[in-house]
């Protein structure tokens, strides 16, 4: 999900014309949007798919009993707190093929609860064992894998694949099944899942990245990595909620933070708490404040402040490279682009 591929028109006005809210000003445009119900494909919405029929084909409202069995306890622990509206399910049929398509929409109430659960989910999926998942551009982001292999009384064996993606507050779950003699799970599946993906996604407003998220992707950053943690960030009480992201670069490796604090002036308090803490040098490169130091139990520290914001990197690299990445992050934070990525020569060669 990097930034000139991800963002949309309005996130790439505000970010290319140096919009000094960053933050509120996209916020602005996070509004509740269709219902879930409203979200589910017609019969025959999606290519020759057509809707069960009898009760199997109905719009279901889902219960939070469902979505521990889907994504399991962890998952289901952590989307307690945001609560769940209004869910619902429906299913599809692709003639006398075999193959059919389930189609969840979990409403998590905030577009910040849908990042969180499916960036946990996410991360459990990527660092899991073959066959590994991979990410793919639906909504604000999804993820395609094999669910799961075996038997259920009644149906025989079967397969499935699933895409899983968010956007606006919805967390959207599609799984696609075969049957023993359908189609195999490859190209026609995938295909199935990315179009029922993209006819859900077009009913939301315009999808758009985080921007806590888009501010962490400075160079160095591992695609993928960024998290919501709920908590108090590396367990300091300097730090509140915010965001992740692991970094690697060329003389060591760490973790990217961010913090929005509730104004201005608290983000001047928390960051002079967090320097306190970590016996904090001042450096002039930001009018707002940046320091480095290094915090007890945690490690060496680099801490920028730009307005209600605080962010930076902790980690064991060389003090020039982490002032740099802290240089970058102010400059994410003042609604400056990302450079793009030099060329390839021999793309440019004549």
């Amino acid at each position: 999900m990097r930034l000139c591929r991800a963002v949309g028109p309005l996130l790439a006005v505000l970010i290319l014309a140096g919009c000094e809210d960053f933050f509120a000003g996209l916020r602005a445009y996070t509004v509740r949007g269709s219902m879930a119900a409203d979200l589910v494909p017609a019969d025959r919405e999606v290519g020759s798919w057509r809707r069960e029929s009898g009760r199997a084909g109905e719009v279901v409202t889902l219960r939070t009993r469902r979505f521990k069995e889907d994504f399991g306890a962890e998952a289901a622990a952590r989307a307690r707190p945001w609560g769940l509206g209004e869910s619902v399910m429906a299913s599809y049929r692709l003639g006398n093929t075999g193959r059919s398509v389930t189609v969840e929409i979990w409403d998590l109430n905030r577009p910040l609860a849908a990042f969180d659960v499916y960036s946990f989910i996410r991360e459990k999926s990527l660092a899991g064992a073959a066959p590994a998942a991979r990410t793919t551009k639906v909504g604000a982001q999804g993820m395609i894998s094999i669910m799961k292999f075996g038997g259920m009384q009644g149906d025989g064996p079967f397969a499935e694949k699933f895409l899983l993606f968010w956007t606006e507050r919805f967390l959207v779950f599609v799984t696609h099944r075969v049957t023993p003699g359908s189609d195999d799970l490859d190209g026609s599946a995938e295909s199935a899942l990315l179009a029922f993906g993209n006819a859900i996604a077009a009913k939301t407003k315009r999808p758009f990245e985080l921007p806590e998220v888009l501010a962490l992707q400075v160079v160095g950053e591992k695609p993928d990595s960024e998290r919501y943690e709920p908590g108090r960030l590396f367990g300091r009480r300097e730090l509140a909620d915010g965001f992740t992201a692991r970094w690697t670069g060329q003389t060591g490796s760490g973790t990217l933070f961010l913090h929005v604090a509730g104004s201005d002036d608290d983000a001047a308090s928390e960051f002079r708490r967090l320097r306190a803490a970590a016996g904090g040098v001042l450096a002039p490169e930001c009018a707002d404040g940046l320091f480095v130091g290094n915090l007890p139990s945690v490690g060496p520290v680099v801490c920028v402040r730009k307005g209600a914001v605080l962010a930076g990197l902790v980690g064991a690299a060389e003090a020039a490279e982490r002032r740099d990445t802290a240089s970058e992050l102010v400059r994410r934070l003042a609604g400056e682009p990302r450079l793009p990525e030099p060329a390839d020569e021999t793309e440019a060669a004549p």
